[in-house]
Order: structure tokens, then sequence, then C-alpha cells
């Protein structure tokens, strides 16, 4: 029997293929989805260019998870809504 984690860690391995760190991501900013995303993964070929999906990993301090959910749930969004842009590409910069 495979656990959930496992399960997830496959997923994550087909999904993404780079590892963003640090680049702007406004997807809409007249909605305040703009901003520097802690880590964006990929299945982009290259890593000059963000495509869909991508998934976000917001970091937390141990103990301040809390704090973090307001940047984690608008990276969230941010991640939906750029996955319904049609072509879905960002050149990083």
């Amino acid at each position: 029997m495979e656990h959930e984690s496992g399960k997830t860690i496959i997923l994550i391995r087909e999904l993404a293929k780079v590892l963003f760190s640090g680049i702007e991501f406004n997807v809409e900013p007249r909605l305040g989805l703009k901003g520097v995303c802690d880590f964006l993964m990929s299945k982009s070929e290259e890593q000059y260019v963000l495509r869909a999906p991508v998934i976000v990993i917001v970091e937390a301090k141990k103990g301040e998870i809390e704090v973090g959910m307001g940047q984690c749930t608008a990276e969230m969004i941010a991640a939906q809504k750029f996955f319904s842009f049609p072509n879905s590409i960002w050149e990083t910069k």
C-alpha cells in the first residue's frame, strides 16, 4: 500500500522540472497578486521561461505558520489564475 506522501512526491516529480527562487510573479497586480515568490516549480524546459502548471512553495519560519497563510493563499490564487491564462508562459528576468 502506498502512502499519500509518496504519491505527492511522485506527482511533484512528474509536474516539475525547474525550481525558480525569488522571481517576480505579477499575475494580476490590480488584484494585489504581485510580488516575489519564495519558490515556484514548473514544467518548463528552460530556466528562463515559466510555464503552467506551476507549484508554489511558501517558506515559513518554525512556529509562524499563521503569518505565512496570507502569502500562501495569494500565491495559490495567482498560480490558479496563471494556469487559466491562454498559453500560460512567463519569461523570467
